[in-house]
């Protein structure tokens, strides 16, 4: 069951100001019970409140979603989940994992196509694997590899198993997750392993084009997808397979049409990250100081007219042409000595 809108010329201030309220009073009231509430105990609340207060409130989309936003990061909620750990503890690494996998547990458990959902579970949760996970991995980075792995295959099983009757701010809140996890500078080179990695640029490959896909177009989706692509250390495990990265770049300029006067305004940050991580590409690659200015000038007018969209299908591949003849072992070792 997707979260209601109902019409947004119904909905009265009163019904605002009055969820406002119930958010506030729900956060509240966790924030002054003892940390000896548990993982159900927080799940349980959560559930009845949303389906007494937050689907019953005829307010837009928007504003219910900014509510969800309150309650997933509350630190309050967050503190149920992971307080008083100790991190020297000699089960740390075990506990932690324990926290991951029943958060996990609860959120595909409640996505599986059988159960009627509504999001505001899956939200907290997942926003809460993120929370702890990153909070985590920065404490005892070289033992994180267990959680961390849960966590991203949790996000990644979230997109690829995206629901249509379930509120798509669930998709933006799995990949913005998915995208703070994997920019954690020592994640990508220092925890996982060669085969890890292969398998998350092959699956956010095939969630960035199911999400690029009309009939499940998400432009915020998109946004945290490139976002998570838009790093040097995840381009270049991409680079050592042919097939991804031409997808990627086929992709990319699709994302890049010419715009005309006439068209509706373009999202320019889906534009704006497209041409990011083009830019990473080419200058992997190597181009000459003229045609980096050329590339700088485009870039800053947002690609936007015929010539410099022709341009750039025509110097991305010629480089992936001269990336074929290099060789995938030449780019992967240039790129691995340049960090």
């Amino acid at each position: 069951m997707a979260v209601n809108i109902h019409n947004s010329k119904d909905f009265s201030f009163d019904n605002l100001y009055q969820t406002e309220k119930e958010v506030i009073l729900f956060c509240s009231k966790y924030n002054n019970r003892p940390l000896k509430a548990t993982v159900h105990d927080l799940m349980r609340d959560v559930e009845q409140f949303s389906t007494s207060s937050i689907l019953k409130s005829e307010i837009p989309l928007h504003v219910q979603c900014r509510w969800l936003t309150a309650i997933a990061n509350q630190p309050c909620l967050v503190r149920v989940f992971s307080g008083e750990l100790n991190p020297n503890g000699e089960h740390i690494v075990t506990q932690v994992t324990i926290i991951c996998k029943n958060l996990m547990t609860t959120i595909e458990g409640s996505l599986t196509a059988d159960i009627e959902s509504n999001g505001l579970c899956e939200i907290v949760a997942c926003s809460s694997l993120c929370y702890i996970a990153n909070y985590w991995v920065s404490i005892i980075p070289q033992k994180s590899t267990p959680f961390v792995l849960l966590a991203l295959k949790t996000f990644l099983n979230i997109l690829e198993k995206a629901r249509t009757d379930v509120t798509p701010f669930l998709n933006q809140v799995a990949a913005d997750s998915l995208t703070q996890i994997l920019h954690v500078p020592i994640l990508w080179l220092g925890i996982l392993s060669d085969k890890e990695r292969l398998e998350i640029v092959a699956r956010l490959l095939n969630i960035l084009q199911h999400f690029f896909r009309k009939e499940s177009r998400d432009n915020i989706t998109m946004i945290k997808l490139l976002q998570a692509i838009n790093m040097d250390s995840l381009l270049r495990t991409l680079l050592g397979i042919p097939d991804l990265i031409r997808t990627l770049l086929g992709l990319l300029l699709e994302l890049l049409p010419p715009v005309a006067t006439t068209d509706d305004a373009p999202f320019l940050e889906v534009r704006w990250l497209s041409l990011c991580i083009l830019w990473r590409f080419l200058h992997m690659m190597g181009i000459t100081p003229d045609v980096n200015t050329k590339l700088t000038s485009m870039i800053d007018h947002g690609c936007s007219d015929p010539d410099q969209v022709q341009f750039l299908h025509q110097l991305v591949s010629a480089k992936y042409k001269d990336y074929l003849n290099l060789g995938r072992f030449k780019i992967e070792n240039e790129g691995k000595s340049a960090t």
